[in-house]
């Protein structure tokens, strides 16, 4: 976050020179950095943060993370749904080789990564799917369909 804070300030203070524009600037980062990490923290732990999850919008959120969990190249900005909307990234729902694969949100949040050991060792089996399937042997996973 430093490094970041500094190729956005320095830039503008060279540009302008002033000190209130720079001091604001910092103000405006602080304001939107503690909701954005407040909400991904309440998102990957759960029982961290139960009045952050009783708002009405963190359900949407939740799962338009998970999503972005399950396919990075969707759901970039989870804070800002609005931004993955114009730029064509949002994504709703999975798909059934996705549910197959990764299960629904419900079934992720019943075991959350790094609570009770390793991945593979808390992982309830599924049904092989051949995308897990050719996952798990090493080989070429096929394409899934753009949803």
């Amino acid at each position: 976050m430093v490094l970041g804070t500094a190729l956005i300030l320095w830039p503008a203070w060279l540009a302008t020179g002033r000190v209130a524009f720079v001091a604001g600037l910092l103000a405006s980062l602080v304001v939107v950095s503690d909701p954005f990490v407040r909400v991904h923290d309440a998102i990957h732990y759960p029982r961290e943060f139960p009045w952050l999850q009783r708002q009405g919008w963190f359900r949407f959120l939740d799962q338009h993370h998970y999503i972005h969990h399950v396919d990075t190249s969707v759901n970039v900005n989870f804070l800002l749904p609005l931004a993955d909307l114009l730029f064509g990234t949002m994504r709703r729902t999975l798909t059934e080789e996705e549910l197959a694969v990764h299960g629904p949100l419900e079934e992720a949040k019943a075991t959350p990564v790094g609570t009770s050991g390793p991945a593979r060792l808390v992982a309830r089996p599924r049904a092989r799917t051949p995308v897990a399937a050719a996952r798990d042997a090493g080989g070429v996973v096929p394409a899934l369909p753009v949803a």
